[in-house]
């Protein structure tokens, strides 16, 4: 039944699982482990794993699926690693453990998007769907889960979190078995795919992904952080779920105007004014928990997130077929080593400054949209290739 479903439908179906599962994951999960009595020094450390194994293993495994058109395997396989760890999570009893179990987390749940990424990239590349529509679909999952898992944990705590993931993770293996099987690159007998060193050479490349990775790294405060601050703050579970799903309805709303609005603002423009954006959405945070102000600033992901991932893409689309490996590259640059570094550095500055730590999420933005900057001096620069 699932394979007679459009390509799109099936991939819809797939980030619909993967982004539900976020947002039960996201929100959620650092406050489970505070309630088992860890520190934010010790979240950020186990949060900090993920960005690390992106580093490793999606360029890697990019690379791989563009030669070789076996990225449903990898997904498949990942998942089911992941789902392991997040059992060995809930059994953990101190620390070490709990570093184990965040490895086998992060080495599954890393590549994941990347990789779905690539496999939906390529199929709007040949015709068969709108990316930003269907990824939609995955925002949308997100916003039901903060929801529904925020009134859960409200209502009952945070121990039903660990199950409900792993629940889901084994959803998405079984996903992985429908997804879009497009042949190797080289079956035609074309030229072999670029690989990342060949890429890196590109100077445009290069500068979109230190921007790109300034940007994406300022979110480590609010992903990691933001829950057990506004908690700290007096808000209620439900009224977080709420400030977790307004950012997203947003979100939704910029991937619905998909392609439109990336040509007529430009992807490599759209992702500085995320930078800008996301100067604008950690000041706020780092100032206020007044609600008002917090609702505004959380609307800010449409162009902090949202606008960023979907110039990312575009750009990937339009000017660099290798769309696995380019996709690799990007989450290895951004969730990768940006995430990798700031959110250990996150936990410690939440420690010392509470909401102050979203100042260091400021000037990171900024920095990434003065890097972004430098690719659109013009319209005519921000339609030159990837060279």
């Amino acid at each position: 039944m699932l394979r007679a479903m459009s390509s799109g439908a099936r991939l819809a179906l797939a980030y619909t699982l993967l982004f539900g599962w976020v947002g039960v994951y996201l929100p959620y999960f650092p406050g489970w482990l505070g309630a088992r009595g860890l520190t934010g020094t010790q979240i950020g450390v186990l949060l900090g794993v993920v960005p690390w194994f992106r580093v490793a293993l999606n360029p890697a495994l990019g690379q791989v699926a563009d030669r070789h058109g076996r990225a449903w395997r990898m997904v498949l396989g990942l998942a089911l690693t992941c789902a392991l760890g997040l059992v060995l999570y809930a059994r953990a009893d101190a620390f070490p453990a709990y570093l184990l179990a965040s490895s086998l987390v992060a080495a599954g749940f890393a590549p994941l998007a990347s990789l779905t990424d690539g496999i939906a990239v390529r199929e709007a590349r040949e015709g068969r769907m709108d990316y930003a529509r269907v990824r939609a679909a995955g925002s949308m999952a997100f916003i039901v889960a903060v929801a529904l898992v925020g009134a859960g944990v409200k209502r009952d705590g945070y121990e039903f979190v660990p199950a409900l993931t792993v629940w889901m993770m084994l959803g998405i293996a079984l996903t992985a078995t429908v997804l879009p099987k497009p042949a190797p690159r080289r079956a035609d007998g074309g030229p072999p795919p670029a690989d990342a060193r060949a890429l890196l050479a590109r100077p445009l490349v290069r500068r979109f992904l230190v921007g790109s990775a300034l940007v994406q790294a300022s979110h480590a405060v609010v992903y990691g952080f933001g829950t057990l601050h506004w908690e700290r703050a007096g808000l209620g579970q439900d009224v977080i779920g709420q400030l977790w799903a307004v950012g997203v309805v947003v979100e939704v709303v910029v991937f619905l105007l998909g392609g439109p609005l990336a040509d007529r603002v430009g992807p490599a423009r759209l992702m500085m004014i995320a930078g800008i954006g996301g100067v604008l959405r950690w000041s706020v945070l780092a100032c206020t928990t007044d609600l008002t102000l917090l609702f505004a600033a959380q609307s800010l992901h449409a162009l902090s997130f949202a606008c960023l991932h979907l110039g990312a893409l575009e750009l990937i689309r339009r000017r660099i077929p290798e769309q696995h490996t380019a996709t690799g590259l990007y989450t290895a640059a951004g969730p990768g080593v940006g995430m990798g570094l700031a959110t250990p550095l996150a936990g410690l500055l939440f420690d010392a400054f509470r909401g102050g730590a979203f100042w260091g999420a400021a000037v990171l933005s900024g920095m990434g949209a003065l890097v972004l900057a430098t690719i659109v001096p013009s319209r005519a620069r921000d339609a030159a290739t990837a060279e």
